[in-house]
């Protein structure tokens, strides 16, 4: 139950992120053709040409403080400690934590803290300037494999 409530927590802290960010918020051209009347739409909607361009969620330049929050899963195959004292292997999965905000690691297959802190120390050694990872990795005792996620 505890995993589960970590879990769901981390799913909120997503979703308020996204929010945040700004990855959730609407153009104005959107917002304006979402209240218009029902008659005027189906008017226009008469008139208009059918080859109309889609109308973007995203407006980047006036209501985002911050660019897109970048989210992904790395599904490693058994990371363990063979695989973690390897570093060329390491230092290649490092850049691709690096590439996004927040990123799920699937298929841990250890829960050492030594070995998972040094994964984290690791990442932020050679994380792009000004950036910071922290990490939560799952913690349910009764299964061998485990998930970690990193966050920016």
């Amino acid at each position: 139950m505890n995993t589960l409530n970590q879990w769901g927590s981390s799913f909120t802290v997503c979703i308020l992120l996204c929010a945040i960010q700004g990855v959730l918020s609407r153009s104005q051209q959107f917002e304006d053709y979402i209240h218009t009347d029902g008659l005027k739409l189906q008017s226009e909607y008469e008139n208009a040409e059918i080859n109309s361009p889609p109308i973007s969620l995203w407006n980047g330049t006036n209501n985002a403080v911050e660019p897109p929050l970048f989210i992904g899963s790395f599904n490693i195959q058994t990371l363990a400690k063979k695989k973690l004292k390897q570093s060329h292997l390491m230092s290649t999965i490092e850049r691709i934590v690096h590439r996004y905000d927040l990123i799920l690691i699937l298929e841990l297959m250890t829960n050492d803290s030594q070995l998972t802190q040094r994964f984290l120390e690791d990442v932020n050694l050679f994380a792009p300037k000004g950036v910071v990872y922290n990490m939560t990795v799952s913690s349910d005792p009764h299964v061998n494999e485990f998930c970690a996620i990193f966050y920016r």
